[in-house]
């Protein structure tokens, strides 16, 4: 081949890899296209975002890694991980699996491995496309693409709101339109928008669009050069992005939420406890003594805490108003508690049994589990016994021809890899969670904004990973990797 063809065919290859990162990111919000749950065959979590990255990996990171580009040094715990995960599952061929209604071990193991690679595929695409264009300006591309998939969401879940609000239905040519980017069903009062359902809604806007639209409402920095006013257009979003969250009625959501606000508030309570005691000590002798200044920060900590309880009080309190499953969250009798029942009378008794199940199969395979995808072979073993009261569980086990699984995914972890897997995703999180705390020396706003969405994320995550058991959903991987992308980035600029 000529050097021109090979010029051409470079350059082509090149616009298309930037088109299908276009893509990438504006495909982002839906996580069950019936498009691509029919090329993979029917699976839940169908993100067209998955087929994308997996195209990017092929076209742009693997030749990119064959002729020496370099992997930062904070991914080897996640790829310890992986291997450590491939290892457990290797290993379990060897296990006394029991059988389960004719499914067949290895296409399970297959799936969990092939969602695994795609969410290690997420994160590293999405960190070494922007480590490698290497400026402010492909940075704010990238928040800019995301914030207009994250308005497709919130026009979607606006449709549905007044649709609820003014007819008290979702009319057929509605849901005509909702079948096209989903395989999940509409909910009553509650919005979806093209999540497979609420809680995925709110698990999508707490781990990626409400994080950096929070961040970059705090730090005053836009991807967008036009204003409204003296607003940004991340402003309006994260408005408009906490009544959808609202408005999902997912409970764990809402806690997701509250600890985003609760980082502000304890960052905040650090700097007005330094920024008191320098006035204090300023204007009153006494303070000067070691003593005083101690008390009056501990005083100032106390106050800003009960404050966020206050609120954190007040939330709770009014849930238990507007959602019927809140109802009893206040009925605790400390004599005769049980944490099945009271789990139950919230409409969470299903979702506790199946941790506990994930806890038992980790208690009996305590050092490599039983291997990606095999939990569910053990749940009538493991479930506990309060479980078999609970008609969800019973509907599922004796009428459903699937596995039934963990639900979380830290104890999916557990339960699938053991402490030697738990350990080593923790120091992944340990890591991302250094880059994150390391971007805020930055003086630069982008590094800042970028330390908020993932101080933000990273909080949300271990709630909302209580709820979801998946590595195929993309959005934590893509919210660290463009922290971690922006760490490598202003390390190279400092």
């Amino acid at each position: 081949m000529s050097e021109g063809k090979k010029a051409a065919l470079g350059k082509f290859l090149e616009k298309s890899c930037d088109w299908l990162w276009t893509l990438f990111l504006l495909a982002l919000p839906f996580t069950s296209l019936p498009l691509v749950a029919c090329i993979i065959g029917g699976q839940m979590v169908a993100v067209p975002s998955g087929l994308i990255a997996l195209a990017l990996a092929l076209l742009w990171l693997l030749p990119k890694v064959l002729s020496g580009m370099t992997i930062p040094k904070h991914t080897l715990p996640l790829f310890l991980f992986v291997l450590i995960a491939l290892g457990a599952t290797l290993l379990a061929f060897f296990y006394p699996i029991p059988a389960f209604k004719g499914i067949t071990l290895w296409k399970e193991n297959l799936e969990s491995v092939i969602t695994l690679v795609m969410g290690v595929v997420f994160y590293l695409v999405t960190m070494l496309w922007l480590r490698e264009k290497g400026s402010e300006s492909d940075f704010d591309r990238t928040l800019r693409l995301i914030t207009i998939g994250g308005t497709l969401i919130l026009v979607k879940a606006l449709i549905e709101f007044i649709l609820w609000q003014r007819v008290g239905r979702y009319p057929v040519w509605y849901r005509s339109i909702h079948n096209l980017f989903s395989t999940g069903t509409l909910y009553r009062a509650r919005v979806t928008a093209f999540a497979y359902e609420p809680s995925w809604l709110a698990n999508q806007l707490n781990l990626l669009y409400i994080p950096y639209w929070f961040a970059a409402a705090l730090t005053r920095r836009s991807a967008f050069k036009r204003k409204l006013w003296v607003f940004q257009v991340e402003d309006i979003c994260l408005l408009f992005g906490s009544a959808a969250l609202f408005f999902t009625l997912s409970r764990l959501g809402y806690l997701s939420f509250l600890l985003m606000i609760g980082a502000l508030f304890l960052s905040g309570t650090a700097f007005a406890a330094s920024w008191i005691q320098k006035k204090a000590t300023a204007r009153y002798s006494h303070f000067q003594e070691k003593r005083s200044r101690a008390l009056l920060r501990l005083a100032v900590v106390l106050l800003i805490g009960l404050v966020y309880i206050g609120l954190l009080a007040a939330a709770v309190y009014a849930l238990s108003i507007l959602d019927y499953r809140n109802e009893e969250i206040f009925s605790i009798d400390l004599g005769k508690f049980n944490i099945f029942k009271y789990a139950e009378d919230l409409s969470f008794g299903a979702r506790v049994s199946y941790w506990i199940a994930g806890w038992n199969i980790f208690s009996r395979y305590p050092f490599l589990g039983v291997g990606l995808g095999n939990a569910g072979f053990f749940f009538p073993e493991a479930l506990p016994a309060y479980a078999w009261r609970l008609n969800e569980i019973r509907r599922l086990m004796f009428h459903s021809g699937n596995l039934l699984n963990i639900k979380s995914l830290w104890f999916r972890v557990l339960a699938e890899t053991g402490i030697l897997g738990f350990a080593a995703f923790s120091a992944f999180l340990v890591v991302v969670f250094s880059i994150i705390s390391l971007l805020r020396r930055h003086e630069n706003k982008l590094a800042k904004t970028l330390h908020w969405m993932g101080l933000f994320t990273f909080v949300a995550f271990f709630v909302e990973q209580l709820s979801l058991d998946t590595f195929a959903l993309p959005y934590f991987w893509v919210s660290f990797a463009i922290t971690a992308a922006g760490f490598e980035f202003f390390k190279k600029e400092s």
